[in-house]
């Protein structure tokens, strides 16, 4: 008993008109000449978002549902006026944009019948990536019965191919869009695919593709499509996706539906796309900022060539493996991001280059949503700003040299103002006094006094400018070392003995040696110079307390001195700048000084590889330490 599709003839029913329609993944609409729905399938239904079914639809105005569903396109209102006016002519493949962005493809075929305009035949063709999707059948019948139409010959308006063959793979019925010639359709008629390729002269692997699919329609009663690459008769290059869909009544299978759509424009436009997305890929893989995005999993999906270069790594499969976990920052904030906290997130990073040396990035985090499964995941560039950090550093070092430039100058300027202001005001009034006291015949005792005063301050003067010459001949680098084998105790004691034996105040240094004495390699003067310095800020610092002592130890592989007084001390916030250029702590200001000694004794101290350390306590004392190697 043959399915309802066709009848004893092998003409198509209206039942199976139905299905044929139903199962047509373009949009239909049939109209008569006076502009009611003769039928509509359930595809059109669901592209325009039509709420009713297509049996609702019959009869209803044409131009009513037009002013409904033209809505859906960007430019609605061209759209409902191309409808208002019956067309004249056939129009084909004319091209309008929905308002979601896609493309249609709108056709329109003059329904014929007896040589009388009948009506019209509406097809839209949606030209997205959901083209080679498999449309479910509607169960929705789209025509009536007191229309009556002659279904052949609306089959032979659509405009795509269309055919129904038996479970023995025959042709049963084709339209003229699958063969033009009224002839050879009905040479068809019993024919398989095989022998219409054969007969036609074309491309025999082609039709040995298509039998496979409807073979597999049959048999696993599945729909089944491919995809046809050929060329047409003006050589151009074309593309159908032909699609087989079994026909089951009572769980038997009798037909298949074959039907195919030309998607050459869409082709094209994949093509386009393919190609302008290997450009921007392209584009990302040689960029030299770093690019790397991935899912939710933080499991890589891309990761730019550049980024892997300097990561130099054969495998990049997690985030984990491009950033190590103590990046806490960067972790926070990317699932800050991740987690839908904040819509972007930056910051700054350090990353360690292939021969260990460190390079700053700034990185930016953005949320990554992949469309074909819904996962979101997390979009990273970094950009190398480590010539830019190092210029800002560098920029700043020279705004702070150039500031620390001009705070010593001033403090140079007001020290030397200073110190020789005082010694130049002594020597002026006892020249004065001296003066009256010849005038007045005073006695040479009398004379001494003021003569000692000058004396006294010119020596500060002389010893002032002789530090001055010592500090511009450490800086111009003209001082030499020169070192000999010395005895470090006999040393020290000759030094208080020229100068400290007694100090002006009548007190006297005392050394003492620990361990066994030994001979040293040092240059002599240097040391003399850095022992005289701490000795004398020893006595200065310590008026009215008991006289300073030095202690000398000597251990295996360095020998120490040590400079102890129990004097102001110094404050411990500032024992860290004791021995910059010009510094002097806050509580010297009523002891004349030119805040320069120390920073030679550092300077000595270092020509000899050896460190000064200082320990003091305000109003308790200091120790001034040399460790020297022997």
């Amino acid at each position: 008993m043959l399915h309802p599709l066709l009848d004893d003839k092998s003409k198509i029913t209206q039942e199976g008109f139905d299905v044929v329609l139903s199962q047509n993944k373009i949009a239909i609409l049939i109209e008569t000449i006076q502009r009611n729905v003769v039928t509509v399938n359930q595809t059109f239904c669901e592209l325009f978002d039509i709420k009713q079914n297509p049996h609702q639809l019959i009869d209803t105005s044409v131009l009513s549902n037009a002013k409904i569903f033209s809505l859906k396109f960007k430019e609605h209102n061209k759209f409902y006026e191309s409808i208002i006016e019956p067309p004249t002519n056939n129009i084909e493949n004319e091209s309008w944009i929905l308002t979601n962005g896609k493309q249609i493809l709108k056709n329109v075929y003059l329904n014929y019948q007896n040589n009388k305009l009948f009506g019209y035949i509406w097809s839209y063709q949606l030209i997205d990536d959901n083209t080679n999707k498999q449309l479910l059948p509607s169960n929705a019948s789209a025509s009536s019965e007191k229309n009556n139409l002659p279904y052949e010959d609306i089959l032979n308006l659509i405009p795509h191919p269309i055919a129904i063959f038996c479970k023995e793979k025959k042709f049963k019925l084709v339209n003229a869009a699958y063969i033009n010639s009224p002839q050879k359709r009905i040479w068809a008629i019993g024919k398989s695919i095989d022998d219409w390729y054969s007969y036609e002269n074309k491309n025999i692997i082609n039709a040995h593709q298509r039998m496979k699919q409807l073979d597999a329609a049959i048999n696993k009663k599945i729909t089944t499509q491919l995809e046809e690459t050929f060329f047409n008769n003006k050589l151009e290059k074309q593309t159908y996706l032909w699609q087989y869909i079994p026909i089951v009544k009572n769980q038997t299978l009798t037909y298949v539906l074959e039907h195919a759509i030309d998607i050459t424009q869409q082709k094209i436009v994949e093509e386009k796309l393919h190609q302008s997305t290997q450009h921007l890929f392209n584009v990302l893989q040689h960029c030299s900022d770093f690019i790397i995005y991935t899912n939710d999993a933080l499991q890589i999906e891309f990761i730019n060539k550049s980024f892997k270069d300097f990561l130099n790594q054969k495998k990049v499969e997690s985030l984990t493996d491009a950033f190590e976990l103590k990046q806490y920052e960067l972790y926070k904030k990317l699932f800050s991001v991740l987690l839908g906290e904040t819509k972007n997130n930056d910051g700054k990073i350090s990353l360690l280059t292939q021969n260990g040396k460190e390079k700053q990035f700034k990185y930016n985090l953005l949320p990554n949503f992949t469309v074909e499964d819904g996962n979101k995941g997390i979009l990273i560039t970094l950009n190398d700003i480590t010539t830019k950090e190092t210029e800002e550093a560098q920029l700043i070092a020279l705004v702070k040299k150039e500031k620390e430039l001009n705070e010593l100058k001033t403090t140079f300027v007001n020290m030397v103002s200073h110190e020789l202001r005082t010694p130049l005001t002594v020597i002026s009034s006892s020249a004065e006094i001296l003066d009256l006291l010849l005038e007045a015949g005073k006695p040479k005792e009398a004379l001494q006094i003021h003569t000692k005063q000058i004396v006294d301050e010119v020596e500060k003067m002389t010893a002032f400018m002789q530090d001055l010459l010592m500090i511009s001949k450490i800086e111009a680098g003209k001082l030499e070392l020169n070192k000999t084998a010395t005895n470090i105790a006999q040393l020290i004691q000759k030094i208080i003995k020229q100068q400290f034996a007694p100090y002006k105040d009548g007190r006297t240094c005392v050394v003492k040696v620990k361990q066994v004495e030994r001979n040293v390699f040092l240059d002599a003067n240097m040391i003399t110079h850095v022992i005289q310095n701490l000795l004398n800020n020893a006595f200065k610092y310590s008026t009215l307390k008991t006289a300073p002592f030095i202690r000398v130890s000597f251990s295996k592989n360095h020998y120490y001195i040590s400079i102890i007084d129990q004097g102001i001390g110094i404050p411990l916030a500032e024992i860290n700048k004791l021995f910059t250029s010009f510094f002097r702590a806050s509580n010297t200001s009523n002891i004349s000084g030119t805040g320069i000694g120390l920073m030679v004794v550092k300077y000595f101290t270092q020509q000899h590889n050896g460190e000064v350390f200082v320990r003091s306590q305000q109003n308790k004392g200091s120790i001034f330490c040399l460790k020297l190697p022997y």
